[in-house]
């Protein structure tokens, strides 16, 4: 601005001197001044718009720098956070292995063998425990047709004779479901096998290392509950009882191992026509499939937290814990119904 005012008050008089032919010159002129002068300023705004940019760039390498930082400092921790988890994980696991090795040293050893006495059902107008023990011999039959009223009221039953032999070095201690122990022969060696010492207190049999016991389940079902099953399917084999051994070491500490013995059967009853009327025969089958199964289960410790609970004698945070298991468990078995 202040050299258009110096240049204005130099052409001034001259204008005044050489009227309209100098005006065209001088304007020429002024255009040109005003041209560089407009040119100048752009080249200043154009170097301060690259200044700009180059801080924007810095200020972009610097974020991205700071960015990798970050992301440096975020895989360390992860890094940090994964080698804490091994490393607790690792120790949980030899917690848990050092416990199911103590489990295993301090479970019942025993030894537990099955025999069917007789594939044929025997009916009976008493409860089957009432027959004395050992049964006597079961003579094989085809099929029976028996009548309703003496019989509608009785038990079907099979009779499933086993021994329990310790194999280990330890006393065991025994509960039973609804197996009967008593004396008798020895199936193999033919010897005289006592019944096993009865703890009346505690309601379980102790089994010393290297002896045998011999015992009797009889499963049975009410002949009103045979005869009242649902017919469908009558083919395939259905639960006919089951019975349960709860083995645990003689000094009464943990671990406790179950042995679960299942008979499974189908239907013995043959539906004859006209079986719904009153006084029909009960005809049972002279054949029929049937399965006898055994499970062993030995409870191990689920988590490092069982360890510890057991570890401190925590027997609140025991019960605690095995009673969230049991609802969880439940619930398992009811979603998958």
């Amino acid at each position: 601005m202040d050299e258009l005012s110096l240049l204005w008050d130099t052409i001034w008089p001259l204008l005044i001197a050489y009227r309209s032919d100098l005006v065209a010159s001088l304007a020429f002129v002024v255009s040109c001044i005003a041209a560089r002068i407009a040119w100048r300023n752009a080249k200043a705004a154009e170097t301060q718009a690259a200044a700009a940019t180059v801080q924007a760039e810095a200020a972009t390498v610097q974020a991205d720098a700071a960015t990798t930082q970050a992301d440096a400092a975020l895989d360390q921790a992860r890094e940090a956070q994964r080698t804490s988890v091994l490393a607790y994980n690792a120790n949980e696991v030899q917690a848990l292995e050092a416990a199911r090795t103590r489990i295993d040293q301090a479970s019942p050893q025993i030894v537990v063998t099955l025999n069917l006495l007789s594939k044929n059902p025997i009916v009976t107008e008493e409860s089957p425990r009432d027959i004395p023990y050992p049964h006597p011999t079961i003579e094989s039959t085809s099929k029976q047709s028996l009548d309703y009223e003496q019989y509608n009221n009785g038990y079907m039953y099979f009779v499933v004779q086993g021994t329990l032999y310790n194999e280990g070095t330890r006393t065991a201690r025994i509960w039973t479901t609804d197996a009967t122990f008593y004396a008798g022969t020895h199936p193999i060696t033919h010897e005289s096998v006592p019944e096993p010492q009865k703890s009346n207190i505690e309601h379980c049999y102790v089994l010393h290392p290297g002896q045998t016991a011999l015992f009797e389940l009889r499963p049975s079902k009410s002949m009103w509950d045979l005869l009242n099953e649902d017919s469908e399917n009558a083919e395939s084999q259905r639960l006919f009882h089951q019975s349960r051994f709860h083995l645990s070491p003689g000094s009464m500490d943990d671990p406790t191992s179950t042995v679960t013995i299942t008979t499974k059967a189908e239907n013995p009853v043959q539906q004859p026509l006209g079986h719904k009327q009153w006084n029909a025969p009960i005809v049972i089958k002279g054949y029929f499939d049937m399965s006898i199964e055994i499970a062993r289960k030995l409870e191990y410790p689920k988590n490092f937290d069982y360890v510890h609970a057991e570890l401190k004698d925590d027997k609140d945070r025991l019960q605690q814990m095995r009673m969230y298991d049991l609802i969880f468990a439940a619930i398992k078995e009811k979603s998958n119904d």
